[in-house]
């Protein structure tokens, strides 16, 4: 069983001792969730339900969850919160996380996971399941219907994906199944308070599961959980200030590894391969993710500066939304000069009608203007220009 409440540590160092408490980035804790408490359960155990590239369903979890604790722990009131396991150690059967939930009494139980498919990896969705009986009423006692209306749409809209299939009972969502019992997952139907499980994207899908390779990525989820619990007790969400996005190549898409950012003095580089990636392949180019996550920004407007080896550094004006993150996708264009790609006719063809239309495919968005001016004609012609994506 983990039971965490808030503490101070005592350390003893020779005869001097130090008395250290847990800093809060929050001034002020929340108020509102005292008497109340949480099973926060990390589904799966160890490394269960490998997902693309050898980064487990399991592994993230259980991350999302000490996320999680922590918010909760250090910038509220709430009383305890239980998690069902810590590490990637532990195994925890199904039957021992209701049975302990039940056991000490939790106000509530939330069961934390992603998703996979079969059917491809483009597959990414997010998606609540609530306890639902046969009748497809919502189980007793009642909660984990509105949690998850609440955290369906929180959940989707930080991971940037898209649901198709939203807050749904799990007995109308199995009923494919054809259940007998319901309701027809096991930690809403043996557990005794409200609950519900989330499903946050898929990780068979591969630019999902790199991104869930990434420290900040799981804490960016369990902030959603964490507003999510907020808003259920009606309780407002406090300044946010979180500048977050992808940093990639303008002309290829190719997301950046080693790419900065930086706003406010503070900075944050992107996953490379000798920080993150070197655990999953040994193919330096084949990982990325380019995302960035800078937490803390004060209310107003703010320079956000982006740069990375080979490129130009890029500034953008940014103001920080003041109740969720604030994405700012940032685009870099290569030091390296662009080129013509392929040109119809092509380069030594004599035989071109003059009639038909000549075209210049380059390697990346041009200037116009300068281009237009720059091109000659001999013997001397008069040409209109047309141009596609620049």
């Amino acid at each position: 069983m983990k039971v965490y409440k808030k503490i101070k540590l005592l350390v003893f160092l020779g005869s001097v001792l130090f008395l250290f408490q847990v800093p809060k980035l929050n001034a002020q804790p929340v108020t509102g969730l005292s008497g109340w408490d949480i099973y926060v359960d990390p589904g799966h155990s160890q490394f269960e339900n490998m997902g693309i590239y050898g980064y487990s369903e399991a592994e993230k979890n259980v991350r999302v969850a000490l996320n999680l604790r922590q918010m909760l722990l250090d910038w509220t009131d709430i009383d305890t919160v239980y998690l069902s396991r810590e590490d990637d150690i532990e195994y925890v059967s199904l039957t021992q996380r209701s049975t302990e939930a039940n056991s000490l009494g939790a106000k509530w139980f939330h069961s934390l996971h992603s998703d996979a498919s079969s059917m491809g990896s483009s597959a990414n969705s997010t998606l609540l399941l609530w306890g639902q009986y046969l009748d497809w009423t919502e189980k007793i006692p009642n909660g984990g219907k509105a949690m998850s209306d609440i955290m369906i749409g929180l959940l989707t809209s930080g991971m940037r994906t898209y649901t198709v299939r939203g807050s749904i009972g799990d007995c109308t969502f199995y009923q494919y199944a054809n259940p007998t019992s319901c309701p027809y997952l096991s930690v809403n139907r043996n557990t005794l308070m409200p609950s519900e499980l989330s499903e946050a994207g898929f990780h068979t899908n591969p630019i999902q599961n790199v991104l869930n390779m990434n420290a900040e990525q799981k804490k960016l989820q369990a902030y959603t959980f964490y507003w999510s619990i907020l808003k259920h007790h009606s309780i407002s969400r406090p300044y946010v200030g979180i500048v977050t996005g992808i940093i990639s190549d303008l002309d290829s898409g190719v997301k950046l590894n080693g790419a900065t950012a930086e706003i406010e003095g503070k900075s944050y580089t992107t996953d490379t391969y000798e920080s993150l990636f070197y655990k999953y392949t040994t193919d330096p180019e084949l990982l990325r993710n380019g995302f960035y996550f800078i937490e803390n920004v004060s209310a107003g407007t703010h320079q956000l500066i982006a740069y990375a080896p080979g490129y130009d550094t890029l500034t953008v004006d940014v103001t920080p939304k003041d109740t969720f993150f604030t994405f700012v996708d940032l685009k870099l264009i290569s030091k390296t000069p662009p080129k013509v790609l392929s040109t119809v006719p092509a380069e030594g063809d004599s035989l071109y009608p003059g009639y038909d239309n000549l075209v210049i495919n380059f390697s990346r968005p041009m200037d116009k203007a300068l281009v237009e001016s720059n091109i000659s004609y001999n013997p001397p012609a008069t040409a209109t220009y047309t141009w596609s994506n620049s």
